[in-house]
């Protein structure tokens, strides 16, 4: 029986699953019901493809930075179906994915609004296969991040910047295929071997709850 590796993605405003299998990657958007869509979204692809729970050998879930809530669920439901399914349950960064899948030559910033006038930013550069991190995932004032883009350097997410000399060339929204990607890229086999995840399926919170997204 083929394994098959499932994830979800509800860090930002797109929500996703995607079931992936050695050659394929099948992906539902279920962004119109956001959490409440999250295991619905999962049986469809199952039934989409013809395959059952018993061939899910590992689950890889978006960590963030992004949506508390959000990320919450995504992790609670990879935990729940992990533990249900006997199957390791992986954290992916959510940012190094979405930079990941844009497949850009040279740094690469990540601007997220994080409210009351703060931003995540990260910046990261792929070569290859390989994504080297060139500043980590943090909470940074929009003066701050205005600064450390600097003019004339390329980024993904908040279009208020564009005004200031960089360039947008996207959102900051991954998916659950472009983590899978990345997890594969890592050396992850669908029986969920060969991928030593430097997260753990939990949410990366960058600042106190307090503080709702």
């Amino acid at each position: 029986m083929s394994k098959l590796v499932l994830a979800f993605e509800l860090s930002g405003q797109v929500c996703t699953a995607a079931l992936a299998s050695e050659d394929s990657i099948v992906e539902n958007d279920f962004s119109a019901t956001r959490g409440r869509g999250l295991i619905q979204a999962a049986a469809a692809l199952l039934q989409e493809i013809g395959a059952t729970r018993a061939q899910i050998g590992a689950l890889v879930v978006g960590v963030g930075p992004g949506s508390y809530t959000g990320l919450r669920i995504a992790c609670s439901a990879a935990a729940a179906l992990a533990m249900a399914l006997d199957v390791p349950a992986l954290g992916v960064n959510s940012f190094e994915a979405a930079v990941f899948a844009k497949q850009h030559a040279g740094p690469l910033h990540l601007l997220l609004d994080a409210y009351r006038n703060e931003v995540y930013h990260a910046c990261f550069e792929r070569r290859g296969d390989q994504l080297h991190t060139l500043q980590e995932a943090r909470v940074i004032d929009f003066d701050a991040a205005i600064q450390a883009v600097g003019k004339h350097q390329m980024y993904l997410g908040d279009s208020r910047f564009a005004g200031h000399g960089s360039t947008r060339i996207g959102d900051s929204d991954t998916s659950s295929a472009a983590l899978l990607k990345l997890a594969f890229a890592r050396g992850l086999r669908c029986d969920g071997s060969g991928y030593e995840p430097s997260l753990a399926a939990m949410p990366l919170y960058l600042r106190p709850a307090a503080f709702r997204g």
